[in-house]
């Protein structure tokens, strides 16, 4: 049994159905995050007392547009890789009840397993960043007077007791998981309203535009593949043609494969919107938009799918 300190009993109504959710004793518990040189932010973010922090994704006056321009009033939102926080603040801000999810500290980050590298060092190296993002998370939480909760685990076993949510999102994710639809599988079984999928678009301008590079987030930066290299593995026509399609992006020509490790794929938004179909969110609409990395302008795209089947 259980203690009524460790268990939360809530209750939702839909459609003349009781939902029992007992889910507290699943989320972490606090974090006492002092130090902030003990974090790291994945977003820049305004933190009272601090300013800015931060240094790889600006989203900061584009989070409507990432989020495909749904209302967040209300409802029960689930995070998939929540990282330091700065989505899960501002969904809140517009009135979500928010649970962030992201890697457990027993798990180990899906990479890439290139021939010939030691992926142990490479494994550690990813534990501590996680460990920094998940400091990050508490630090920006007690600034802010944050309500949200946060789970960490297996992204492709999500919890079930967690018990049924309204909206999920999907931020930049599946492109470094090994499993992108799985994912997918795991939490839309639990979300009754709509899902959120943002990823980077296979067409990216560089330079004057003129050419097209696919640019995966990693260390070394967004645009190392070239477009010769598109036509090599079929995202761009020898005409220069995008095609819509799932694409597996780890190179061994590249010259820092350690940088590679992180980002499986290039996902279009046709194979997006395949996906959610196949969930029961054939109700789609997919919006494109421009976010800055680094201090460079980087094509992105969202998919918004409304449930059309039943769960």
């Amino acid at each position: 049994m259980f203690s009524e300190q460790l268990i939360t009993i809530a209750c939702f109504q839909e459609q003349g159905d009781w939902f029992i959710m007992s889910s507290e004793h699943l989320f972490s518990p606090p974090r006492d995050v002092i130090d902030i040189s003990d974090c790291y932010f994945y977003h820049v973010m305004d933190l009272p007392g601090y300013g800015e922090v931060g240094s790889e994704w600006d989203l900061r006056g584009g989070e409507e547009a990432y989020l495909g321009g749904v209302s967040f009033q209300g409802k029960r939102v689930l995070e998939l890789g929540t990282a330091s926080g700065f989505l899960c603040h501002y969904m809140e801000g517009k009135g979500a009840h928010v649970i962030g999810f992201d890697l457990g500290s027993d798990r180990s980050w899906y990479l890439v397993p290139f021939a010939g590298l030691d992926l142990s060092s490479f494994r550690v190296e990813r534990r501590n960043h996680i460990e920094g993002l998940k400091n990050g998370w508490w630090f920006s939480h007690r600034l802010f007077g944050s309500q949200a909760k946060v789970m960490y685990g297996n992204i492709y076993d999500i919890p079930e007791e967690i018990g049924p949510i309204d909206i999920a999102t999907f931020g930049l994710i599946l492109c470094h998981l090994r499993d992108p639809f799985q994912a997918l599988y795991s939490a839309l079984p639990l979300t009754r309203e709509l899902v959120v999928v943002t990823e980077w678009h296979p067409e990216q301008p560089v330079g004057s535009g003129q050419s097209m590079s696919v640019q995966p987030e990693s260390a070394s930066g967004l645009r190392r593949y070239l477009k010769h290299l598109l036509i090599k593995t079929g995202v761009v026509s020898p005409r220069g043609h995008y095609r819509g399609g799932m694409y597996f992006v780890p190179n061994t020509q590249g010259t820092d494969l350690g940088a590679e490790m992180s980002t499986w794929w290039c996902l279009s938004p046709e194979v997006i919107c395949r996906f959610l179909e196949v969930l029961g969110f054939a109700d789609q609409v997919v919006t494109e938009h421009f976010q800055t990395y680094q201090g460079k302008r980087i094509r992105l795209y969202t998919v918004v799918g409304k449930r059309t089947r039943k769960i």
